[in-house]
């Protein structure tokens, strides 16, 4: 049976955005946290500026937030400083929903996110106020600070989503993750990275806990991080294995090592 002739006028949605639309629709969570952040912002006028006057002790989480706004740990998260970081706040939050959260689940994954958000806003608190009879003077400079915006919910989330990647994808992540909030809390030493890491810290801890058993294994016959990719050099010893003349040509010659397990 002949194809139908496309109609003349009629649009062609391209692969990439068919695609984008279905994963948009398995992300209610990231689409309606990116509603919410806008319209809180829009009725409250704190786009361009973010939050002031009596609105800005009870959306922006400081060092005294507890127990006199406590709401505020929340509810920094649907604020952002300015229109740079809302829209680089949605940015990344439509990033790392749209991979993550139809892995996790919508349920989950606003869990974790906000829970690590509450979780290391409480951590920074907690730091600040174990070091205050040792760093005076720096803790009551973090008194003046505020945090605002999405990023740690973004990167509460992202660690908890490494729970259901392969062994070494989580491990790159977290790698990779903690050792930039790890630096730019020990450079700068501002509460937002402080919260940062807290949240981080939390995401991790809370991946397990919401997705038990869920973590993908290692490839059959190897042992976890003891594999290499295909573009791995080979040992000078490898060249004169059985499986070097057989490995067939092509523009990536693997000499059979890639699932070869090391010596313990």
């Amino acid at each position: 049976m002949a194809a139908t002739p496309q109609e003349p006028g009629k649009p062609v949605i391209p692969r990439a955005l068919a695609f984008a639309l279905r994963q948009l629709r398995r992300a209610p969570a990231t689409l309606g946290w990116i509603f919410i952040f806008w319209a809180a912002g829009a009725v409250s006028s704190s786009l361009i500026d973010g939050p002031s006057g009596t609105l800005r002790p009870n959306v922006a989480a400081a060092a005294h937030s507890v127990p006199g706004h406590w709401w505020a740990l929340p509810a920094s998260g649907f604020w952002a400083h300015n229109l740079t970081g809302y829209l680089l706040g949605s940015a990344l939050t439509l990033m790392v929903g749209l991979a993550l959260e139809p892995r996790m689940g919508s349920a989950r994954f606003a869990a974790a996110a906000l829970g690590s958000q509450i979780l290391g806003i409480a951590a920074a608190l907690g730091f600040l106020a174990a070091a205050h009879q040792v760093m005076g003077a720096w803790t009551r400079e973090m008194s003046g600070h505020l945090f605002l915006g999405p990023s740690a919910l973004i990167t509460g989330a992202l660690m908890a989503g490494t729970a259901t990647m392969p062994t070494l994808w989580r491990r790159r992540i977290r790698l990779a993750v903690f050792a930039l909030l790890i630096l730019l809390a020990l450079y700068t030493g501002g509460f937002a990275d402080l919260v940062r890491l807290g949240a981080a810290v939390a995401g991790a801890l809370l991946g397990p806990v919401l997705h038990p058993g869920s973590a993908v294994p290692s490839p059959p016959g190897t042992k976890a991080g003891s594999w290499s990719p295909c573009w791995w050099p080979c040992p000078p010893s490898d060249l004169s294995s059985p499986a070097w003349p057989r490995t067939p040509p092509g523009p990536s010659r693997c000499c059979g090592s890639c699932l070869r397990t090391s010596s313990p």
